[in-house]
């Protein structure tokens, strides 16, 4: 809520109201609605308030920054510790910039037969399962999400479709990379992501390995490595085109 991304005059019916109140919230669907047999007619949501939430900000001291953060005793060391997540991110978006770029490049360059059209069936579904399921988290659920965008499953799954075949055609490469390479993780590997997994989601070590298979372990760091290779041999090809280039020039 707050965003106006819902019809025209939801939101504004919900405004004054409280924790616990239920409102009858009419509008109007606009005459471009894409869901024709909607657009122009009038309709009654009923809505149930939950929870009402206004931001109040606090004094930037040393007690607020234990409150952010219990690992800090000062407002200069939460400044400190932001300064440094913000370099981390930071390096992590320029490695996740150039992994995309080498795996983009050879994917392109991959040969890959056609792909069958079961398997980007497949895909569409996952996605839009994924997405679906992550605004039932937020309490919207799919038949309510759908009469509020104004769009269809056939719309969201058009939305999905588009790049399908990038990737299912990614996920054929990198698989196909770790068999030709025969990568195969072993215990090392696999305490070293379940210990990454749990630092990244806050979760204790033997809840991710109930939470994940082995098999599923195996899997996602098989691909980390077969992405590792292809960033690898891409930094190497480059390399080898300076070195060239520079020679080419040298000798000029």
């Amino acid at each position: 809520m707050g965003s106006n991304s819902f019809i025209p005059g939801f939101e504004d019916q919900l405004v004054g109201h409280k924790a616990g109140d239920e409102v009858d919230v009419k509008v109007t669907f606009p005459e471009d609605y894409q869901a024709k047999e909607l657009a122009g007619k009038e309709a009654i949501f009923k809505t149930a308030i939950h929870e009402v939430k206004a931001k109040e900000l606090p004094a930037l001291d040393d007690d607020f920054a234990k409150d952010v953060d219990e690992d800090v005793d000062s407002l200069d060391e939460l400044k400190d510790k932001i300064k440094e997540e913000l370099k981390e991110q930071k390096k992590s978006e320029a490695r996740d910039a150039i992994e995309d770029a080498a795996i983009s490049e050879a994917v392109d360059n991959a040969e890959v037969k056609d792909i069958p059209q079961s398997m980007l069936d497949d895909d569409i579904q996952r996605q839009m399962d994924q997405y679906l399921a992550g605004m039932q988290q937020q309490g919207i659920n799919s038949e309510m999400y759908f009469q509020l965008t104004g769009t269809t499953p056939d719309d969201l799954k058009k939305q999905f479709s588009d790049g399908a075949e990038k990737r299912v055609k990614t996920n054929l490469v990198l698989e196909e990379i770790v068999s030709a390479e025969n990568i195969e993780p072993d215990a090392k590997d696999i305490d070293a992501e379940v210990k990454n997994l749990a630092d990244q989601y806050g979760m204790k070590e033997d809840a991710v390995r109930n939470a994940l298979t082995e098999d599923m372990l195996k899997h996602d760091i098989a691909i980390k490595k077969a992405i590792d290779l292809i960033v690898d041999s891409s930094k190497q090809d480059a390399k080898a085109k300076d070195t060239k280039a520079k020679d080419t020039k040298d000798n000029d």
